[in-house]
């Protein structure tokens, strides 16, 4: 999980990373960026600290559940509250692997960049409640990788990242074809999530989980070589996650 401010470059080093875990052609790889999935799960969301956890937790949910049958979820969250994101860790570590980022890029450079403006609109008072303006950000006390990406070039951040993987035995180092080290999914046995990589139930079975108050039915979907997961959401709403081969992992929402 990345975490950080609005601005900081947690999508940026989410997205390289995801990218770069996908050209391993090992296990499944979802990228689940906050902005962009908050609009999808929790389109009533606001800037309240209520809102934030909501989020928080439907995101935790399907990283949850792409875990748990043997994939990788990559998140950018701002997740600004310790409490919050201690708890994500622990039902994360329930089912595998966590490693959390830090993307500690100073509050005046994030203001500088403010890609979307929420800084501008902030200060002139348009909106509250954005994180490090009008409402607190508690900086990660442990984060497993610190990166402050005010003068670090995207891909050298992403490969510290990814040397942080590989210490830890979720990755292993590998050759590409031209003789330069390349970071793979560890297919091996002794892998400490090896148990975890086979699915949770046969291809074609459906399971029910109740989350947040509504009913959630996940499928894992078989064809040819190609698993997909297909979670059904009690909303008319449908989004779309994808896996290593950039095939749609539909989300549909029903009554």
């Amino acid at each position: 999980m990345f975490t950080g401010l609005p601005g900081a470059g947690k999508s940026t080093l989410a997205s390289a990373l995801a990218a770069m875990l996908r050209e391993g052609e090992g296990r499944r790889v979802t990228l689940l960026d906050g902005d962009a999935v908050g609009r999808l799960l929790s389109s009533e969301r606001g800037f309240s600290r209520e809102h934030r956890e909501i989020n928080l937790r439907r995101v935790g949910f399907v990283a949850g559940e792409v875990t748990g049958h043997g994939g990788i979820a990559v998140c950018a969250l701002i997740a600004p509250y310790a409490a919050s994101r201690r708890e994500l860790r622990r039902s994360i570590e329930t089912i595998g692997g966590f490693v959390k980022v830090h993307v500690s890029t100073p509050l005046g450079t994030c203001e500088a960049r403010d890609p979307k403006g929420l800084y501008a609109k902030a200060r002139a008072g348009l909106i509250g409640g954005l994180t490090g303006i009008d409402d607190p950000w508690e900086p990660p006390e442990n984060p497993d990788v610190e990166i402050d990406t005010t003068d670090i070039p995207p891909d050298l951040a992403v490969r510290r990242v990814l040397a942080k993987l590989g210490s830890l035995g979720y990755i292993r180092q590998a050759r590409t074809r031209t003789g330069a080290p390349a970071h793979v999914p560890d297919q091996s046995a002794s892998h400490p999530l090896a148990a975890q990589r086979q699915p949770a139930f046969p291809c074609g079975l459906r399971q029910t989980h109740t989350f947040d108050n509504r009913t959630f039915s996940v499928e894992l979907v078989c064809s040819g070589l190609i698993t997909c997961v297909v979670i059904f959401f009690p909303m008319k709403l449908p989004i779309y996650l994808k896996n290593t081969a950039n095939m749609p992992l539909a989300v549909r929402y029903n009554h």
